[in-house]
């Protein structure tokens, strides 16, 4: 803390689009959703990850409920779990 400023990491809270929901989200879900995640309705979109560009792994990761650790939200990859030692 410097000056009483505390400097914490940038941190994106990633909402799983959660498309196999037996039914839809509601106009007031998507919107809801979409305040927490400024990519919730591009996810929604089911888009394609855009490797090209991705600092998945190298500057960020994906933390599921579980705490394990992945290069993102679309990666197979599990490179850690948060929580172990």
């Amino acid at each position: 803390m410097i000056y009483g400023i505390l400097f914490l990491p940038d941190i994106y809270l990633f909402i799983n689009a959660m498309q196999g929901l037996r039914t839809p989200l509601s106009q007031e879900d998507i919107q809801f959703f979409s305040q927490l995640d400024n990519l919730f309705e591009y996810d929604l979109k089911n888009a394609p990850a855009q490797w090209e560009v991705c600092a998945g792994g190298r500057n960020n990761c994906f933390i599921d409920w579980k705490g394990d650790m992945y290069v993102c939200p679309r990666s197979r990859v599990k490179i850690g779990n948060f929580l172990s030692r």
